[in-house]
């Protein structure tokens, strides 16, 4: 089991954008002063959050606890058999950090909250290693969005814009083959950075036509798909 930590708290300000200016706002992160450069190629992005019966990662988010966690399995592309990563997050009060475990590469599409911890081989040695205990956690909701990154020429800022987002229902899923998506026309800004950088960053904010605002894509899914 390959273990990828990110160790260092960060910053993640979000920022729902309108769809008709999205792209304005690109080619505004293209030319600030900051000079950025579009990175990687946009990709899609899939997202399995787990949670407990009585949604304690949900509520938690939904009512602004100082520590809050999310845990997901997040893959790329549409492949059947992608790379599928465990990712833990954790934020205290307004900074972040996250976890990242690689797993078993299976057919994603075999998933079900019956066997899930058998076929992404969930050992104790990974239980210890994460500090999660899986038994009491099930799958909620799947979440996908198309991405684009950006990183700025000294490279400590980092923005990244999801679009198409997608959610379904998980916990009666009888196979990832069925999913039933419902659409979000949202638009996703992040800004991330570094603790330490956080006095600049206020100058690039300033830059873009853009407000903070608070966003949870699992919240936001939970939301429209569950009657909570």
């Amino acid at each position: 089991m390959k273990t990828n930590l990110r160790t260092q708290w960060r910053y993640e300000r979000k920022y729902i954008l309108h769809p008709k200016i999205s792209n304005d706002i690109e080619y505004l992160i293209l030319t600030s002063k900051a000079n950025f450069n579009e990175i990687y190629h946009k990709r899609l992005v899939n997202s399995i959050y787990l949670d407990n019966d009585n949604l304690d990662f949900y509520r938690s988010s939904i009512e602004g606890s100082n520590i809050r966690n999310k845990i997901r399995f997040r893959w790329y592309g549409q492949k059947s058999y992608p790379n599928i990563n465990l990712e833990i997050k954790t934020k205290n009060g307004l900074v972040g950090k996250k976890s990242q475990y690689k797993l078993s590469k299976v057919d994603v599409n075999s998933l079900t909250n019956y066997n899930y911890k058998k076929i992404l081989n969930i050992t104790s040695e990974l239980e210890q290693n994460s500090s999660i205990r899986f038994a009491n956690l099930g799958m909620k909701l799947y979440v996908s969005y198309i991405r684009k990154y950006f990183l700025s020429f000294d490279e400590k800022y980092r923005i990244t814009i999801d679009r198409n987002l997608k959610f379904s229902r998980l916990d009666y899923l009888q196979n990832m083959n069925n999913l039933n998506l419902i659409d979000d026309n949202s638009v996703i800004l992040e800004i991330k950075y570094m603790v330490q950088n956080d006095a600049l960053a206020y100058q690039l904010q300033e830059s873009l036509p853009i407000r903070l605002d608070k966003f949870s894509k699992y919240t936001r899914g939970m939301d429209m798909l569950y009657s909570i």
